[in-house]
């Protein structure tokens, strides 16, 4: 309890929970990495279930606003460069390494949950819950950009930079592109209680009732590009780790009003 006097009191209600991970040991077998699929790996020293993949960093247009292959420059994972295709004798072939993004699985969560009571018979109650330090795959930006052509970037690559646009147009061989911050904190509910005095309820035959109305999913602070953070399409490499956005409806707004009526 915050404070309470004759006139109102205030509750604060607090989760948190921190998830973490290493790596230590993959077996015999599995010298120092397992690949899950779409950039998510095992790998030694790292948390399980992390993002890794390879990172444009720089490129230039030729006259036709086409990225030139051999100008393309990736991370090399040691606060350097190195040529994204680097073998003359395989063009086609990626030799830049895959580098660490971020960890796909939540490192901290927790919520933040008010209640004001006043004038006796009002509750108001707010719940502000949060998910960091994660990352996911935006995988509606993929298929509109890299898989079908069709957003902006495919009709104007002129107006962009051309780091984005040798992602986009090597699918997901780059796929640092797509794998974003997910962190989130969202406004979830908040929430009016009236406590209907018991001569009225006793009209009703009952020994008490409230009215409440809510709001509910009001607002999302997050650095997401795409349509809803916590959305999840299946996972990476189809399953267990590394969390999808792919024909997912974002969350609601809604407003909900509920009578409840004990006998």
């Amino acid at each position: 309890k915050v404070f309470e006097t004759s006139a109102a009191a205030l509750d604060l209600t607090l989760s948190f929970a921190m998830n973490d991970s290493e790596v230590k040991d993959l077996g015999e077998g599995n010298a120092s990495l397992i690949e899950s699929g779409f950039g998510i790996e095992h790998r030694v020293g790292y948390p399980v279930g992390s993002w890794f993949h390879h990172r444009v960093v720089s490129a230039t247009y030729d006259s036709n606003i086409n990225v030139m292959r051999q100008s393309m420059m990736c991370d090399n994972g040691q606060g350097g460069t190195v040529a994204c295709f680097g073998d003359p004798a395989n063009p086609n072939t990626i030799t830049a390494p895959r580098n660490f993004i971020g960890r796909s699985i939540p490192k901290y969560e927790g919520s933040i949950s008010p209640t004001l009571t006043f004038l006796e018979r009002f509750r108001l109650t707010g719940m502000v819950d949060f998910k960091l330090d994660h990352y996911k795959w935006d995988h509606n930006e993929r298929v509109r950009c890299s898989l079908f052509n069709v957003c902006r970037e495919n009709m104007f690559p002129d107006e962009y930079d051309a780091v984005t646009i040798a992602g986009y147009r090597h699918g997901d061989r780059f796929g640092a592109e797509y794998i974003q911050d997910a962190s989130f904190a969202k406004l979830r509910e908040i929430s009016l209680a009236y406590t209907v005095p018991p001569a009225f309820a006793e009209r009703l035959g009952a020994s008490r009732a409230s009215i409440v109305l809510a709001a509910r999913n009001l607002h999302t602070w997050t650095k997401w590009e795409g349509m809803e953070p916590e959305a999840m399409f299946l996972g990476g490499g189809r399953g267990g780790f590394g969390s999808l956005e792919q024909n997912n409806i974002p969350q609601l707004t809604s407003f909900v009003t509920t009578f409840n009526i004990s006998f």
